[in-house]
């Protein structure tokens, strides 16, 4: 685990709801290095669930049909040039009920990715995000999973066995296994709202010289990760 961390600070400003306020501290140079406000979409965000690639931290939207919003998308936000980008979500990923979700996740820790659960399909799919150069990203089909109905919960987690889909019907937990193609329950007894948080190298101490943001008045998102 390196020294040196950022810490992303977004907060929702009263006058204008369709943009958030950011700060981002950074450990090395021992300062906010950023304070303004960036365009993350009108859709709510899963902030509980982000992934960092480089530079660049990815959140998914909620999948709720409101009439005047865009569809899904993925919102990437540069901490080098404090740009952010809309990505929508693949043509393919056929989103047809409020209680579909997306979340993104690391494929093998160095590709971005994003999984769709489809409600009414009962079924996992698994988009890689690919550059070309400079140009636009684009979504490629990865994975296609058979599932449970009724998944409120899930994450991408990667151990010594390869990748897995960590998920939950709300009273047990399962994971299936990309190397073997096989599910198995791993836990049960759980609440039905309990959800699957993500927080391997987000948890830092903060030593005696750190910076301080005062606390704003209403705070979405607070998320530390290190270089």
């Amino acid at each position: 685990m390196t020294e040196d961390y950022k810490l992303i600070c977004l907060t929702e400003p009263t006058d204008c709801p369709l943009f958030q306020h950011c700060g981002v501290y950074d450990s090395a140079a021992n300062a906010w290095t950023t304070d303004e406000e960036i365009d993350l979409g009108p859709r709510e965000l899963e902030y509980d669930h982000p992934v960092v690639s480089g530079e660049t931290v990815y959140w998914a939207s909620d999948c709720v049909g409101y009439l005047a919003f865009p569809d899904p998308y993925v919102v990437a936000f540069d901490t080098t040039t404090k740009r952010t980008e809309i990505i929508p979500v693949p043509e393919g990923a056929v989103i047809d009920s409020d209680d579909d979700t997306i979340e993104v996740g690391m494929w093998n820790e160095r590709l971005p990715c994003l999984i769709h659960y489809n409600e009414n399909a009962a079924t996992f799919t698994l988009w890689m995000l690919r550059r070309k150069s400079e140009g636009s990203p684009q979504w490629v089909k990865s994975h296609e999973i058979s599932s449970i109905p009724s998944v409120p919960s899930f994450v991408l987690s990667h151990d010594s066995t390869g990748m897995l889909l960590v998920y939950s019907d709300g009273y047990n937990a399962y994971s299936y296994s990309f190397k073997d193609g096989e599910s198995q329950q791993i836990g049960s007894g759980f609440r039905y709202y309990r959800k699957f948080i993500p927080y391997t190298n987000t948890l830092r101490p903060c030593g005696k010289q750190e910076v301080f943001l005062s606390s704003p008045e209403k705070t979405s998102s607070l998320l530390a990760w290190g270089f």
